[in-house]
């Protein structure tokens, strides 16, 4: 969704495959900063200037710096994503015959951005072009005041996904626009992502878990089902709620038992007999040995009840939703049996929680 979260995954490319410790997100915004205000206004920068900037400022070899300036192409490359819709109308454009233009404002050349556009499918348009090769622009108007004079405005439409420089912008110099909303804007205006984007802060991994999500389910521009986010089927259900989950919990718990160097693993029933197999399948695919593990019969309420460090966290169930009697709710949650009639009363958390926070305490 940000382009500093491709750059964190350079880094952790650059550490795996050249093994350098750099802080590569701050030297590479540099690198471009620097050189920006050394250039006119009128003036784009390229990825060859961006890296010569970039060995300036870290003292790291040409050659160093070519390496990793072939890393992140390669990243803009496996990350890149068709939206199958927008590729249609290209084709329909394409087959009626239109002649077609691409535009972008990037500091990729044409070399790179027409890979890129292949392993979409969009191939075979008129013309490219590329702010660091033209200097032009949409974001500062030059691109659309440069089409104007060549008087296509009157029979072009531009199709973009940026309100500004797509819509706004064009429509300022007399082009026909049509906005398409990016796949983060359309998971944005659903209540789910609304809640989600203002209540979490992203960072590098939860946009690397919501970007096949985005891929999948907000492909389409068109699919924007009245602000709600739909789950369809249970497939749908595994691979935009469970998976991500799963997938996060299931890396996090490699790197403790790594990391504390545990020589083996209990997966509890009843979770942990899907879990086991998951486990044993991700360390597979991330070519990591998989540490010996048992799936263990054994009771949730005697594992969460053993776990408990202090009464604050007794506490914490009182939160998690529950409808019945006082005496149920201790005898569920904590295995302790209440004889008296009094516990009889009936409950509903988290509204009653102040009556059983007084009768813990």
């Amino acid at each position: 969704a940000k382009p500093e979260f491709v750059n964190d995954i350079i880094a952790m490319s650059i550490k795996k495959k050249l093994g350098l410790d750099l802080d590569f997100k701050k030297y590479r915004l540099k690198a471009e900063q620097i050189l920006r205000s050394e250039l006119d206004d009128n003036q784009d920068v390229n990825i060859n200037q961006i890296y010569e900037k970039f060995a300036e400022i870290t003292g790291l070899s040409a050659g160093v710096c070519n390496e990793i300036k072939g890393l992140e192409i390669q990243e803009e490359l496996n990350l890149c994503t068709p939206r199958k819709e927008l590729v249609e109308w290209f084709n329909f454009a394409k087959d009626l015959p239109k002649k077609i233009i691409l535009v972008s404002d990037m500091y990729l050349q044409s070399d790179v951005v027409s890979k890129i556009l292949a392993k979409c499918g969009i191939k075979d348009y008129n013309k490219l072009y590329i702010s660091s090769e033209t200097n032009l622009r949409k974001d500062n108007k030059t691109i659309w005041e440069y089409l104007k004079v060549l008087n296509v405005n009157a029979s072009l439409i531009h199709i973009g996904d940026n309100e500004r420089s797509d819509w706004q912008y064009p429509t300022d110099e007399k082009f026909n626009a049509y906005h398409v909303m990016s796949s983060f804007n359309l998971f944005e205006n659903t209540a789910f992502g609304s809640y989600f984007l203002h209540n979490y802060q992203l960072n590098t991994f939860s946009a690397v878990l919501l970007g096949p999500i985005f891929a999948y389910k907000f492909n389409s521009p068109f699919e924007f089902n009245k602000n709600k986010y739909f789950v369809k089927n249970f497939y749908e259900l595994g691979y935009i709620i469970y998976g991500p989950i799963l997938t996060y919990y299931m890396l996090w718990l490699i790197k403790e038992t790594t990391t504390n160097k545990h020589e083996g693993i209990w997966f509890l029933a009843r979770d942990g007999y899907f879990l086991k197999p998951l486990y044993e399948k991700i360390c597979k695919w991330l070519n990591i040995k998989a540490l010996p593990s048992e799936y263990l019969l054994a009771s949730r309420r005697a594992a969460s009840v053993a776990s408990f460090k202090n009464v604050n966290e007794l506490y914490d169930l009182l939160d998690i939703p529950y409808k019945g009697t006082i005496k149920d709710f201790v005898f569920v949650r904590y295995g302790l049996v209440l004889d008296n009639s009094k516990y009889n009363q009936k409950i509903e958390l988290p509204n009653d929680r102040e009556i059983l926070k007084k009768i813990i305490e």
